[in-house]
């Protein structure tokens, strides 16, 4: 039955894809979603596979005088490691369409941003509602009085946020939600995190087949400079296609930039089914699987090798590709 439901699954859209879709002329050209594969983060692209001092005699698989280099025996780095290679490659990477300034207040009360794309005019008479967000709603009163606090008139403060208001509907933009709606949430953050949750109005929009969801995710293994980080989510992207970032400022007090290019999440799309699930002690049947996969992957150095080499045997097994040809 769980064969015949695949087979089905697949009969029922022939040729799935994924799209990606927005209404902002241009945003496909410049800052588009790219696979992941093709935005793995630089310190992984320069990590050898092995270490360049890799001749340890005390290793049980390095000869009495040691090891060639060239080899690679032996100094294995988290470059052969298929868990990473894989989370890094999985989906799409998403990277930020413009640059956002953003201020926290020091108590972490508060916080205010602007976007590079203020003066952008992204909606027309036909998308005026589908793009119209708000400016003015994260300027709260906590912010307001941050900036009174700091030398500002109260007339140059209005001003300013009159401004922020005059603008809505003319491009994407960056708010929050009313901090009562995660109010549990923020006694769980970290003591020097901003209690303001920042909402990224995403100009994107994602459609997958019927029965996908697309997990949004943290780029793995990306390290900004330590000021936000964004929170992960899901959505039933086959019937809803909106959807938002979400980050949590890291600092009190700072002032920053988030610039144009920045990754700023991982899009994972994956079939939305729930399978059965049992807990149970190993038996001998578990144990002589085990060791074959040990025994496939030792069979060659290093464990991406052997990883990649069971995946494509399995595929073979199941009509695909011989793995030798």
């Amino acid at each position: 039955m769980w064969d015949f439901g695949r087979w089905l699954q697949r009969k029922s859209y022939p040729n799935p894809k994924i799209e990606f879709y927005t209404p902002v002329r241009g945003l496909e050209d410049w800052a588009p979603p790219v696979p992941s594969s093709r935005m793995i983060p630089q310190w992984y692209k320069d990590m050898p596979k092995n270490h360049e001092e890799n001749n340890f005699l005390n290793d049980a698989n390095t000869l009495p005088t040691g090891n060639p280099p060239e080899w690679r025996t032996t100094g294995e780095t988290v470059k052969t490691c298929p868990g990473m290679q894989d989370i890094m490659t999985a989906g799409y990477t998403v990277p930020l369409w413009g640059s956002i300034l953003i201020e926290t207040t020091e108590d972490g009360e508060g916080a205010a941003s602007i976007t590079s794309s203020q003066n952008s005019v992204y909606s027309d008479g036909e998308s005026a509602d589908y793009m119209k967000v708000s400016s003015a709603e994260h300027v709260g009163d906590d912010f307001l009085r941050h900036l009174r606090g700091t030398g500002f008139s109260h007339e140059k403060v209005m001003q300013w946020k009159d401004f922020q208001h005059d603008t809505i509907g003319k491009y994407w933009d960056v708010h929050s939600h009313p901090q009562h709606q995660y109010s549990e949430m923020i006694k769980t953050l970290p003591e020097n995190y901003c209690k303001a949750i920042i909402k990224i109005v995403s100009p994107w929009r994602i459609k997958t087949p019927p029965g996908f969801s697309t997990l949004i995710l943290p780029c793995p293994y990306e390290f900004n400079d330590g000021a936000w980080e964004t929170l992960p989510g899901m959505i039933n992207t086959d019937v809803y296609s909106t959807f938002n970032l979400f980050i949590a400022l890291k600092e009190k007090g700072a002032k920053y930039m988030i610039p144009f290019g920045e990754k700023m999440c991982q899009w994972i799309p994956f079939p939305r089914y729930q399978l059965p699930h049992e807990v149970r002690v190993a038996t001998a049947e578990d144990h002589e699987y085990d060791k074959r996969l040990v025994n496939a992957i030792n069979a060659n150095w290093g464990s991406s090798r052997g990883y990649r080499k069971v995946n494509k045997i399995d595929k073979a097994k199941q009509g695909g590709k011989c793995p030798y040809s």
